[in-house]
């Protein structure tokens, strides 16, 4: 199931220390070949476009 958070609510549960962690902890992944990266995708619409970029970190089970 989605979790949708506001970045207000992120703030209240996430250091600027913490988020760098993760950063860096998903890069030392991606360097070992251990996360799954899609490219970007766009939707063009009348209104604008759709943004989709998605990839995962299998061994930590998290996709977003």
């Amino acid at each position: 199931m989605a979790i949708l958070l506001r970045e207000s609510e992120v703030e209240k549960l996430a250091t600027m220390k913490m988020a760098i962690e993760a950063v860096e902890q998903a890069f030392r992944l991606q360097g070992e070949q251990k996360a799954d990266i899609a490219p970007r995708r766009r939707c063009r619409v009348d209104q604008g476009m759709l943004h989709v970029m998605s990839a995962s970190l299998p061994v930590l089970g998290y996709a977003g």
